[in-house]
């Protein structure tokens, strides 16, 4: 299995609502690498997921990416993606999974105007 799994996201501080952004998950020292699915989560909902294209048998490492767009639901939610070895039916079950760390963001929502107060 993967020494570690690390989720990041491109962009430092709070978020926009309504804004893309990329989650990445790094994948270190795993092989074979061609055995490796990574998922991407928010909580327990599975956001998408990814096969290496890698065909090496030493350990390597590897970053995948995931465009998010924002919402004001997203504040306060938990991201993390886990990468897993499916090493077919000679491998071991359940496959092995390592979880990266959580990734707690922080949205700001947009301001949208209502009324308009005018003054004479």
């Amino acid at each position: 299995p993967p020494e570690h799994v690390i989720m990041r996201l491109n962009e430092a501080g709070p978020l926009t609502e309504g804004t893309e952004y990329t989650l990445e998950c790094s994948v270190q020292s795993v092989a074979p690498a061609r055995n490796l699915i990574v998922a991407f989560y928010r909580g327990q909902t599975q956001l998408g997921h990814m096969k290496s294209t890698s065909t090496t048998k030493v350990p390597v490492s590897e970053t995948f990416s995931l465009s998010y767009n924002t919402s004001k639901e997203d504040n306060g939610a938990h991201f993390w993606c886990e990468a897993k070895l499916e090493l077919g039916a000679e491998g071991p079950k359940p496959p092995p999974v390592v979880k990266s760390n959580n990734l707690i963001v922080t949205v700001h929502c947009k301001f949208k105007q209502t009324h308009i107060l005018e003054y004479y």
